[in-house]
């Protein structure tokens, strides 16, 4: 075990930050638990819990299996997987949704000889892209939606060109890299033994936490999953990856203070125009994740389109501009996953940016 956080150069990472923020301001120190939304936290590790356990079920090998049954072209199923991330994330947030899929697009590449590996990055960036339409999306549209103060419909329509957009051109992407050629399929691949009560029993709590979710009673149903596991499956809590929620809570942590350092409050300290706001709002997301630099720029602006627009286009880029990103890229256990992503989402945040920027800015 510590060995293996000795290699997670991630949670390294975010210690050292943590370290060099604190000898900046110390003063900020004893104000850091303060800094942490802990509902969101407990909402997140409730989330890792379920699909853990559906993971440790072996239900997505089995569902793989349906899934393989039913496709003979790569490029088709990476489209496929792409466009149900996409959809899924408008209705149940891009984190859930990858919390989802992710795990059924490894079970996949067990029964496949191609690596489709890099599909999970497409996964990435549609939920990222999907999830920037509806209010209840993502944690930064709720935020922004509130203060917006505008209908759900409305909500829709003033995104719908952005999306558009980001999707049209992730399609495009997928065009080029996934060639239109034949699965190649493992017909020796293992079967697993799976857990049916398991599987059932972690798929009705994920609906129940989906549905408290919309209703906003989910801190009820939360400690309900946590006695549940601990109960019926208390070996799940040793499968699940930890180490990220802690580079959450940590990245809450340092990016907060940093944004209440005075120098760095008074560069802010004059309402931003809509051009600055989206340029500000984007840049920003890729070194301090677009949840809270919606919220650090919403106190120093009120153009809540341009801002929304600007963090949904800075969730891609680097992989901590969106905690879908880290959730998508931690699943594979793979550091040569870190590189293509970066090859693929750094290119795709540049156009999507420009362009929206041409739209948006250009009259």
């Amino acid at each position: 075990m510590f060995r293996e956080l000795k290699r997670d150069y991630l949670l390294l990472s975010a210690l050292l930050l943590l370290f060099v923020v604190a000898i900046l301001n110390p003063a900020l120190i004893t104000k850091y638990p303060y800094y942490v939304d802990w509902h969101t936290i407990l909402l997140l590790s409730s989330l890792f819990l379920i699909t853990t356990a559906i993971k440790d079920s072996y239900y997505f090998d089995i569902l793989a299996r349906r899934l393989i049954s039913k496709y003979e072209n790569e490029r088709i199923l990476a489209v496929s997987l792409v466009l149900v991330a996409f959809f899924l994330s408008m209705l149940i947030t891009n984190d859930v949704a990858l919390l989802i899929l992710v795990p059924l697009t490894l079970s996949l590449q067990k029964l496949i000889q191609q690596d489709i590996r890099k599909i999970i990055i497409f996964e990435a960036l549609a939920v990222n892209t999907g999830s920037a339409l509806t209010p209840i999306g993502n944690p930064q549209n709720i935020y922004l939606w509130r203060l917006w103060n505008v209908g759900f419909l409305d909500f829709i329509i003033h995104l719908l060109p952005l999306v558009i957009i980001m999707l049209l051109l992730l399609l495009l992407f997928l065009s080029f890299i996934f060639p239109s050629r034949k699965i190649h399929k493992i017909e020796s691949a293992e079967a697993k033994n799976e857990d049916k009560r398991l599987a059932f029993a972690s798929l009705t709590l994920l609906l129940f936490l989906v549905a408290s979710m919309e209703l906003g009673v989910q801190i009820y149903l939360i400690p309900i999953i946590f006695l549940f596991y601990l109960i019926y499956r208390p070996r799940t809590y040793m499968h699940v990856d930890w180490p990220l929620i802690l580079v959450f809570i940590l990245f809450l942590m340092e990016f907060n203070a940093l944004a209440h350092m005075p120098f760095i409050f008074h560069f802010f300290s004059h309402n931003l125009s809509p051009k600055d706001t989206y340029l500000y709002s984007a840049l920003f997301s890729q070194v301090m994740s677009n949840v809270p630099s919606a919220i650090f720029f919403a106190n120093f602006s009120n153009h809540y389109k341009a801002l929304v627009y600007g963090v949904s286009v800075g969730g891609n880029g680097t992989a901590i501009a969106s905690l879908a990103n880290l959730i998508a890229l931690r699943f594979v256990r793979d550091r040569k996953i870190w590189i293509s992503f970066h090859k693929y989402s750094v290119l795709y945040f540049i156009l999507s940016f420009t362009i929206i920027y041409i739209i948006l800015f250009s009259h």
